[in-house]
């Protein structure tokens, strides 16, 4: 069976268990093979080549086993690991990537055979030169003053930049100026120190540089204490930055900002056709295509939301997008479905962020795909499919259609209009009758506002937390509705929507309050953190990508996913128990809002 072919779906729920508990774990080729098989191919693929289904939304690519090019070793630059090395990785994780800490969820033996057959998959020769050990007995006699010097005479402010944070780099990619290699790392946050932050840590890979990229091993370029000095100085940066880093209100630049909150949001879920197997279609990503079907409102397609002038966003102006995302508008004065375009969710999301966006989805390159205006249902369908969900006889649904719903040649697209010539009158409250203000208001989905901690640093971060949480969005998936005619907002956060995903599961999405037993008070803050950026849970069970969009969210900064979880602590608990993982026999993605969670 290709492994490759059957999870592609982004991690279907394996529900194979933890192995790490098994004391009769040996060091056999076939144990490390299915252990990696597990653990490691939903995202470094079956050759571990890196090719898998997760590393299409990811903004930093898992790593290639087989190109032997591991950046983060003690060895000098362009040699092999050592063990302990790759050993270190999988235990710690990579900060910054979807590369999670194994460390609690395998045994050191499984960590140590996993590590081997890792070495083997690769085709560089796996000798390597010994081991630097960092002068940890010099490092009180560094001279910053003289580090900040190294750092701007030896090139690093050439990637880095003056401030450190390597935004000149990015912003050069993001126009096309450059276009190989790795982005520059911002510097000013230890959490972006993948290999590790301390002063020993920042030593090691400025001697040894990182595999595969442009930064080079300095240990024949620098003099040791130069070294040391410039780690010292890195380090004193982070360490002030962080002193302010809740507290501070300054942007990002408008190309930058567009391209990260683009990266982390889940407009590729809907606006990407899914193949049947659950992966993205080739080719198609932004390009919309994907049949939404509300039995009681109609049939929607996701927008092509490339720059293609024919059939995308090319001809939008950047307000015409902007209002589109937080107010749901439509350039011909139509208003988008609310619960297929969840502009209720954007609707507080800052101006310049949307903004931001709406650059960032105008430098998509163009992919003509014309999609076909939404259809309405009629008065007799809507009528009798409302009145079976008012007396209980139905759940309200959304079912997500596999394949691509939109025209590819451009002269069939011709026949295709822009915009539907009928309003959605169907849908409660109708659209573009009642104000965007006045239907968010009503909605109920409101996020609970963290109470004042007393510390103007905390707050600040429980408010970046809370911003976040409220635009990525998680309360789409995450707070179901109540009420059968009018309905609104339930318990926020609480979970119990259930999801039908494809063939493989149906599954209920989970409850993120702080409740002990039922929601994310027995979690840790790793155990948070690895569920949203890597789709592991507790247990160490994997998540499908639909159930919980990781390969997405590992595109998140570290600071942002601690703010995240620091604004989930606060959610007042409710005891809520989801039911057991059943079998589906959709064909298609089915969700239904209502709240299927088990109470006392």
């Amino acid at each position: 069976m290709n492994r490759n072919n059957n999870i592609k779906l982004y991690g279907v729920v394996l529900g194979c268990g933890l192995l790490g508990s098994d004391p009769a774990f040996t060091q056999t080729t076939e144990n490390a093979q299915s252990l990696y098989q597990e653990k490691c191919a939903y995202c470094h693929g079956d050759k571990g080549d890196g090719q898998s289904f997760a590393a299409h939304s990811m903004r930093i690519k898992p790593a290639n086993f087989v190109s032997g090019e591991y950046k983060y070793r003690t060895t000098a630059y362009g040699q092999f690991p050592t063990d302990q090395d790759i050993e270190k990785s999988i235990k710690n994780g990579l900060p910054g990537t979807s590369m999670p800490a194994w460390s609690d969820l395998l045994s050191a033996e499984q960590i140590t055979s996993l590590a081997q057959y890792l070495k083997g998959l690769s085709k560089k020769p796996t000798a390597y030169s010994a081991a630097i050990v960092a002068p940890t007995q010099k490092f009180a006699d560094a001279n910053i003053a003289d580090g900040k010097k190294v750092y701007q005479a030896s090139g690093c402010i050439n990637c880095h930049g003056v401030n450190l944070d390597g935004q000149e780099d990015r912003i050069a990619r993001i126009k096309g100026n450059i276009k190989e290699g790795v982005a520059a790392r911002d510097l000013t946050d230890y959490r972006n120190y993948r290999g590790g932050a301390s002063l020993s840590d920042i030593y090691t890979r400025i001697y040894t540089g990182l595999n595969g990229t442009i930064m080079q091993g300095y240990g024949n370029v620098l003099t040791e204490k130069n070294i040391i000095d410039v780690s010292a100085y890195l380090k004193s940066v982070y360490d002030q930055k962080e002193q302010t880093r809740w507290l501070d209100n300054s942007q990002k630049t408008m190309e930058e900002r567009g391209d990260y909150l683009l990266s982390i949001s889940t407009c590729e879920l809907c606006h990407s056709t899914m193949s049947e197997d659950g992966s993205f279609k080739e080719g198609l990503s932004y390009a919309g295509g994907m049949k939404v079907i509300s039995p009681a409102d109609g049939e929607f397609y996701s927008r092509n939301i490339t720059s293609d002038k024919d059939s995308g966003i090319g001809k939008w102006s950047t307000e015409q997008l902007k209002r589109a995302i937080k107010y749901g508008e439509t350039p011909d004065g139509g208003s988008l479905y609310a619960f297929t375009m969840p502009w209720l969710f954007f609707y507080n999301m800052e101006d310049r962020d949307a903004e931001a966006i709406a650059h960032a989805l105008q430098r998509i390159p163009p992919i003509y795909n014309k999609i076909p205006p939404s259809k309405p249902a009629g008065l007799w369908q809507s009528f009798k499919t409302k009145t079976k969900v008012m007396f209980g006889q139905m759940e309200r649904t959304l079912v997500f259609a596999r394949d691509n719903y939109g025209e590819r040649n451009p002269e069939e697209g011709k026949t295709i209009p822009d915009f539907s010539s009928v309003r959605h009158w169907s849908i409660l409250p109708p659209m573009g009758l009642v104000s965007a203000d006045k239907v968010v208001k009503a909605s109920g989905f409101e996020l609970p506002a963290p109470k004042a901690t007393g510390s103007k640093e905390m707050d600040a971060k429980l408010s970046r937390g809370r911003y976040l949480v409220a635009i990525t969005p998680c309360t789409l998936c995450h707070t179901p509705t109540t009420g059968k005619v009018i309905f609104k907002g339930g318990e926020s956060q609480s979970g119990g929507i259930k999801v039908e995903l494809n063939h493989f599961k149906t599954l209920y999405t989970a409850n993120l309050t702080s409740d002990k037993e039922t929601g994310l008070g027995s979690w840790s803050d790793q155990e948070i953190r690895r569920a949203i950026r890597s789709g592991i849970k507790k247990d160490g069970e994997l998540m499908h990508f639909q159930g919980m969009p990781w390969a997405i969210f590992s595109n998140m900064t570290e600071a942002d996913t601690e703010a995240m979880i620091a604004y989930l602590r606060t959610l007042p608990p409710v005891y809520k128990k989801m039911p057991k993982v059943i079998p589906s026999n959709s064909p298609d993605y089915v969700i239904a809002d209502e709240d299927h969670g088990i109470r006392k």
